[in-house]
């Protein structure tokens, strides 16, 4: 009884669409600490977005950029400012394998697609009180979710926010 009990406990964990994530849509002993699990849906099924905070006190919240996933299951960016935006660094073994090596890329835009197995790196630049600052923020896309019908209405996303903050060179 006990082994059934065991085998099944493993399987409910597995992805069973083999999508390329973990398919675990909650928290493991591989996330870091800070971690934050969030079920998105995407726009036209109750949209969940992400805001990106700021580590600036008294920084205006409604001038917060954050994440979202369009209709096409795509993150999409918003409220920018120049520098910033989402970029996808390919396949990922979870959140903490995300590195700050990764982000160095250059290729910050306004949206991209999202992919179950595959880790992302958010940036956002401004200036406040004469600083320039870099804030990023590392997501991992966990799994898809879907209805009953099988069509996606969102991802699982686990995501550190404030992630790495630092003092950027003024353009």
């Amino acid at each position: 009884m006990a082994v059934a009990a065991s085998v099944f406990a493993f399987a409910s964990c597995t992805d069973d669409d083999n999508n390329g994530g973990s398919g675990s849509s909650g928290f493991s002993a591989n996330d870091p600490e800070g971690t934050v699990v969030r079920n998105m849906n995407k726009e036209g099924y109750g949209e969940v977005g992400i805001y990106i905070s700021s580590p600036c006190p008294n920084y205006p919240y409604w001038n917060h950029p954050f994440i979202k996933i369009d209709v096409s299951n795509n993150f999409q960016f918003v409220n920018g400012r120049i520098d910033s935006g989402i970029t996808c660094i390919g396949r990922k073994n979870g959140l903490s394998s995300i590195t700050e090596r990764d982000t160095a890329s250059n290729s910050y835009s306004n949206n991209c697609a999202v992919l179950p197995g595959y880790g992302y790196v958010a940036k956002d630049c401004f200036r406040y009180e004469n600083v320039y600052y870099g804030c990023y923020l590392r997501l991992y896309v966990d799994s898809w979710i879907k209805n009953t019908t099988n069509e996606i209405i969102g991802a699982v996303v686990k995501y550190q926010d404030n992630w790495i903050i630092r003092e950027e060179p003024a353009n």
